[in-house]
C-alpha cells in the first residue's frame, strides 16, 4: 500500500531530513555533510519534500520549489520538480510519485518544471511532461546537458525564461 507525504522543508522534522539523504544517497553518492549543504543552500522554508513510502517504508522522493516562471513574459507561480529518486528503479515508484505531483501541480493551479538530462526526457514524457526546446528556453545557468520540461500549460509559446538556479 502506498502512501505519500508533502510536508514543507520549514516543518521537516530530522528523521525525516534524514530519510530524505538516504534516499537520495542511493541515486547520487554524496557524503551526509554535502547532503545537507546542498540542502541547505538549494532548499527554503517554503519549498517541499514529497515521500513515496510503501508498507511504512519510504521508497521514492523529490522536492517542490516553490518559483516563478515566465512564459511570453508572463510570470506564473510553479513549482519546480527536483531530486526525483527512487530507492529500486523499475518498481513504478518514481511514475507513482510523478503522476501524484501532477495532480497536486493542477490541484494548485500551477505550472510545473523540471531539469533533467536527456536520457531521463522519455520517462519524464510517459508522465505526460513536454520538452521545452533550447531555441525557446533562457536560464541564468548553463543548459549544455540538462533539458527542461513543463507541465499542465496547455498554448503555444515563444519563449521560457527560468530565472533562478538550478534545482
Amino acid at each position: 500500500m502506498f502512501n505519500i507525504e508533502i510536508v514543507k522543508h520549514g516543518q521537516t522534522p530530522d528523521y525525516t531530513l534524514s530519510e530524505i539523504i538516504r534516499l537520495k544517497s542511493l541515486a547520487w553518492n554524496y557524503s551526509l555533510e554535502k547532503q545537507m549543504l546542498w540542502i541547505s543552500e538549494h532548499i527554503s522554508e517554503s519549498d517541499m519534500h514529497c515521500l513515496l513510502s510503501e508498507n511504512g517504508i519510504n521508497v521514492a522522493y523529490l522536492n517542490l520549489i516553490d518559483l516563478k516562471i515566465y512564459i511570453d513574459r508572463v510570470c506564473y507561480d510553479a513549482y519546480g520538480i527536483g531530486n526525483v529518486c527512487s530507492a529500486v528503479r523499475g518498481k513504478g515508484y518514481g511514475t507513482t510519485l510523478m503522476n501524484f505531483v501532477n495532480h497536486y501541480i493542477i490541484e494548485k493551479q500551477r505550472i510545473g518544471i523540471l531539469l533533467c538530462k536527456i536520457q531521463l526526457v522519455n520517462f519524464y514524457n510517459r508522465s505526460n511532461w513536454l520538452l521545452v526546446p533550447h531555441s525557446k528556453l533562457q536560464c541564468d545557468f548553463d543548459l549544455a546537458n540538462i533539458e527542461m520540461m513543463i507541465y499542465n500549460y496547455k498554448s503555444s509559446y515563444q519563449e521560457v525564461r527560468y530565472i533562478g538556479s538550478s534545482f
